[in-house]
């Protein structure tokens, strides 16, 4: 896929995918700022934690950012209310998935940055850009159309929508053949996905029971209030 040659890795980092540092940037034509998503993840054990705020914008200063733990299926979302802090409980959902979903390696899913860039540049046909260092590491750069049908035999055991379109993207692969980053535009708001701290300690703790709420309870209760 790639060749190994050049510096591979960012001092300090290891050579693996197992745990990173990820960070989502979504910006959007229709309005101002952007909403930065960022934290760590392990993607063997499948827990994390990122913290989610708005930057450049009129509030921004002022806006208390939130955060999201995953472990597994299950996520706990932080949701202030009424000067209390609630943790809504959920699970994610397990049916037909997307493209612009079931290979992106962010937190809360199932792929790693090795195993969807071996997905993504093995069933489509890249065309390559240059390179470019990103966070300190040289990087392949590359434009790539990526067709569902393609990929469903790729990452098992999920059924993908096959009808739906292709996913047009940018794609930026290290030396050791990890993506570091993908973009592509979704209706009116371009995503920046990010990985990088390769080996990074992840720990992360479940809420406190008593601030634990399901969907149900917590709209119950903001439905009081």
């Amino acid at each position: 896929m790639l060749s190994s040659c050049g510096s591979e890795t960012a001092s300090g980092e290891d050579r693996t995918a197992d745990t990173a540092q990820v960070e989502l940037v979504i910006t959007s034509t229709d309005r101002e700022g952007r909403l930065v998503m960022s934290g760590a993840y392990d993607y063997r054990r499948r827990q994390g934690s990122v913290t989610i705020k708005l930057e450049g914008t009129e509030n921004a200063e002022t806006d208390a950012p939130s955060e999201v733990r995953f472990f597994g299926d299950l996520f706990y979302s932080e949701m202030p209310w009424e000067g209390k802090t609630y943790w809504v409980a959920d699970t994610e959902e397990r049916g037909i998935g997307h493209l612009d979903q079931v290979v992106v390696p962010f937190a809360g899913g199932e792929i790693d940055p090795e195993h969807a860039l071996r997905v993504i540049l093995g069933r489509a046909t890249p065309n390559e850009l240059g390179r470019e260092d990103l966070r300190g590491v040289s990087t392949a750069h590359y434009r790539v159309r990526l067709e569902p049908k393609d990929v469903s035999s790729e990452l098992g055991g999920r059924p993908i929508d096959v009808e739906a379109g292709p996913l047009e993207a940018e794609v930026w692969a290290d030396d050791a053949d990890r993506l570091r980053r993908l973009r592509f535009a979704e209706q009116d708001a371009t995503l920046t996905y990010d990985f990088f701290d390769f080996g990074v300690d992840v720990e992360v703790e479940r809420p406190p029971e008593d601030q634990v709420v399901a969907p149900a309870e917590f709209d119950r209760i903001t439905e009081d209030m």
